[in-house]
């Protein structure tokens, strides 16, 4: 997702949205959100995540200056490291980049 640009009026982005779950759950309370903050940001890193386990991601870039908000993008499912990846100090914690 290009989160410079909003696709319908060209205006300038401040940050994005990261909304996550783990994949099939359908409950609002399972639901999170990270916060970035940043137009020429293209990656960021979901810390606090459970190992070995599988997630739904979507993005939306905004503006907090016109209050402009792009579409959900579609969903990325990306899985983390299961305990041997981190036992074998690989990771220091389950988590995944987007």
């Amino acid at each position: 997702m290009n989160v410079s640009q909003d696709s319908t009026d060209g205006s300038l982005m401040d940050g994005f949205y990261m909304y996550f779950a783990p994949y099939g759950e359908q409950r609002a309370d399972y639901l999170r959100h990270h916060v970035v903050f940043g137009s020429s940001v293209r990656h960021a890193v979901l810390s606090g995540l459970d190992v070995d386990t599988t997630y739904s991601i979507r993005m939306q870039s905004f503006s907090e200056t016109t209050g402009v908000f792009s579409k959900l993008s579609n969903t990325v499912v990306k899985r983390t490291l299961g305990t041997s990846a981190l036992t074998a100090g690989r990771l220091q914690s389950p988590d995944t980049v987007v």
